[in-house]
Parts: C-alpha cells; sequence; structure tokens
C-alpha cells in the first residue's frame, strides 16, 4: 500500500489547523489593540470608585444605573466608562 498520500494528507491537515490556529491568536490580538487604541485618549486619571450598581442583572430584567461627574472646572469633558 502507498503510504504517500496519506502522509500528504496528513501533513495538509496539521499545516492548516497550525495556520487557523494562529489566524485565530492574530484575531484576538488585533481586537485588544484595536480596542485599547480607540478608547484610550492619553490622558491619565484616577480611578473612580464612586459607582454603585446593581450587583447582578439578568438580560430580561432592566436597571437604574447612575453616574454623575463632576468637573472642578468650567470646561466640559467627555468620560468613557464601562
Amino acid at each position: 500500500m502507498n503510504m504517500r498520500p496519506l502522509r500528504i494528507l496528513s501533513y495538509t491537515i496539521f499545516f492548516l489547523g497550525v495556520i487557523i490556529g494562529l489566524a485565530l491568536a492574530a484575531v484576538t490580538i488585533w481586537n485588544k489593540t484595536e480596542a485599547i487604541s480607540y478608547f484610550f485618549r492619553g490622558a491619565k486619571h484616577d480611578p473612580f470608585h464612586g459607582l454603585r450598581c446593581p450587583v447582578f442583572l439578568a438580560p430580561p430584567k432592566t436597571g437604574t444605573v447612575t453616574l454623575v461627574f463632576t468637573t472642578p472646572t468650567e470646561e466640559e469633558d467627555t468620560f468613557f466608562s464601562r
């Protein structure tokens, strides 16, 4: 029996799996990098610990989360919270 076609098929499947794994890793790294560069404005702020939220909110339920920022100056500022 000629084993060469099976060996070529096994190498092909193996390297296809390696390429798919590397592509998935690259997509994951790109996603994180793009999210950081999109939301990072370059300004350093102290952490905000004054937010009070429900501990758990299931998808069919609704709730209210209130967030109030005060600035010491009259300048308008945009805040990002997640």
